[in-house]
Parts: C-alpha cells; structure tokens; sequence
C-alpha cells in the first residue's frame, strides 16, 4: 500500500469520526446546582458563526501555503485540522459542560424557587426546549471549538511563514505573525462576550 492510500485512508477515518461524533453522539448529559449563575446567562445568537470559522480556517490558509508552500504541507494541515476536529467534538462530549445559556436555552422542569432544590445537584431533569440540536449545542462548553479552530489556523501559519521566510531579517514578518495571533484570539474572546463559552473554556 503506497502512500497516497495510506494518506486518504486516515484523513477518511477521522472524517467519518468527526461526522459520526457531531450528527449521531449525544454529550455526557450533566447536571446543575440552581444557584449556579454561571448557567443562567441569556441566550445570544453566535458573533461569529461557525461556518464563517471553517471557511476562513480552511480557504486562507490552504491558499497560502498551497502558493508559497508545497502539496505535502498542504495534506499536512488539512490532516492536523481533522485531527484537531476530532480532539474538540470528543473532548465536548465527554465532558458535556453546560454552556453559560445552558437554563434559558434547555429551561429545565425544575423550580428552583423551591426550597426542596436548594444545595442539590440536580441531575433529574428534562429540557422544555423540544429543539433537539439547540438542547445538544447547550452541553458542549468545554472546549471552544471556535478558539480552537481558529489558533490551531493561525499557529500552523505562524510556523510555516517562520520556515518559509527564514532569511528575512525586516520586521515584515514578525508583525504578520503578531497579527495572525491576534486574530486567532478574536474567535474565542467573542464566544465569552456572548455567552456561549466560560472564559476557561477559551483559556485552555
């Protein structure tokens, strides 16, 4: 078996993993404590979307190593992008921390007005929200997919523009590098400002 089918044959197995996991795979199903206001932000709808995320992390990078760069670093990426895929849904549905907005988008059937509730763990409940795939998105806090996504991006750039223009000693390359970082973190920061990540879900 030559190398090509062994390249495809892994980027497929982690393609029908991530697939698998995403459409088919229900989060660990956690519990809450009522008094816990780190849950009971209001919902906002995502700053940046998700599809944004893939498209950008996919097309500018994949363009610009593919024009300074080589086919090899190019199946290289694609395959630490599976990869990182693969590590985020997984590691999601393990630890199905609930998101800051997990109360107003699952709304519980649980008064936590009564005082029967009071310092309980509550693991004994049932989402009012019928929307399976809102319910589902609410029990995948840790990590952000968005930070993750996007500084894997622009850390494997960072490095190839650091490999490809070794020689250049101008502050060219430096800020370009500073910047894509910056971006990289943009992403994850506006996941925080609107309530879909704790800020420890983005810091690791």
């Amino acid at each position: 078996m030559d190398d090509s089918t062994v390249n495809k044959l892994c980027a497929t197995f982690f393609i029908v993993i991530v697939v698998t996991l995403y459409y088919f795979v229900d989060p660990i199903k956690q519990g809450f404590w009522c008094d816990d206001r780190s849950i009971r932000y209001e919902y906002r709808d995502l700053i940046i979307s998700l599809r944004t995320i893939l498209i950008s992390t996919l097309c500018l990078p994949c363009f610009t190593i593919k024009f300074f760069g080589s086919n090899v670093l190019l199946r290289k990426y694609f395959f630490g992008y599976l990869v990182n895929l693969f590590v985020t849904i997984f590691t999601k549905f393990a630890t199905g921390r609930l998101r800051p907005h997990f109360i107003a988008v699952c709304r519980p059937n649980i008064d936590c007005e009564n005082a029967s509730f009071a310092n309980v763990y509550i693991t004994n409940y049932t989402c009012e929200n019928s929307n399976y795939w809102d319910v589902k998105q609410a029990r995948q806090s840790f990590f952000s997919g968005h930070a993750s996504i996007a500084f894997y991006s622009v850390c494997f750039l960072t490095l190839f523009i650091q490999q490809r223009f070794n020689k250049n000693t101008n502050l060219l390359k430096p800020t370009i590098q500073v910047l894509l970082l910056f971006f990289g973190l943009i992403p994850g920061l506006t996941q925080i400002l609107n309530h879909w990540h704790h800020w420890s879900d983005v810091a690791f």
